[in-house]
């Protein structure tokens, strides 16, 4: 090696001379040589692009992406919660396309005492006799629609005499479908009345005899 030869260090350098002869200078390698440390994965991408795992930069939890996700989850739930409700208004909904109706019928008969020598007891039950012999536990309740078809039937119950020519019935006709204008309704065979949606729903009181 001249003193003008900088293209390579000296071969004692490179073999990696010892100091067991201590006749042996070592050279000293010039600091223009030292060592250069390692490189990184030479095939990645360089350093200092964000965050991102693999790209040099510190991973930092994605804090973000999880209260993300939690919140979609509880939209998720809500919806469910929301689409649950409707459901079950549709269900009552349904359950109120009927309605049961309950009302009075009453009988008044003073001839009956002249004419058959009895009359009704108050307190105790009671029938139609002779004429009203029709009016009676279990006697038919009809109603109709407006163009007179029947849509529900019940009956009436056992009569209760309330004074000595009054003798009154109650009646239950379930299941009348709701949404008509106009029903009618009719007990035994006695000619029908005409009522709208809320009189019906009102329980209607219903007189017979003088």
């Amino acid at each position: 090696m001249t003193a003008t030869d900088h293209t390579r260090l000296p071969d004692a350098v490179l073999r990696g001379a010892t100091s067991e002869d201590p006749t042996v200078a070592i050279p000293v390698v010039s600091p223009q040589y030292r060592p250069v440390p390692p490189l990184g994965n030479p095939y990645g991408p360089p350093a200092g692009l964000g965050g991102h795992p693999g790209f040099g930069g510190p991973v930092r939890p994605r804090r973000g992406l999880f209260l993300g996700g939690i919140a979609a989850g509880v939209a998720a739930v809500g919806l469910v919660a929301v689409v649950a409700a409707a459901a079950s208004t549709a269900s009552t909904a349904s359950t109120a396309s009927t309605m049961d109706v309950e009302g009075t019928f009453v009988l008044t008969d003073t001839g009956s005492s002249y004419f058959y020598g009895s009359s009704f007891t108050p307190g105790r039950s009671c029938a139609g006799d002779g004429g009203y012999s029709d009016i009676h536990s279990g006697t038919a309740v009809t109603v109709s629609d407006a163009a007179g078809r029947i849509i529900a039937t019940g009956a009436l119950s056992g009569g209760v005499a309330t004074s000595s020519s009054v003798c009154a019935f109650t009646f239950t006709v379930p299941d009348v479908p709701a949404g008509e204008d106009f029903y009618r309704l009719e007990v035994s065979h006695r000619g029908t009345l005409t009522y709208d949606a809320d009189e019906l729903a009102a329980g209607p009181v219903v007189t017979l005899g003088d």
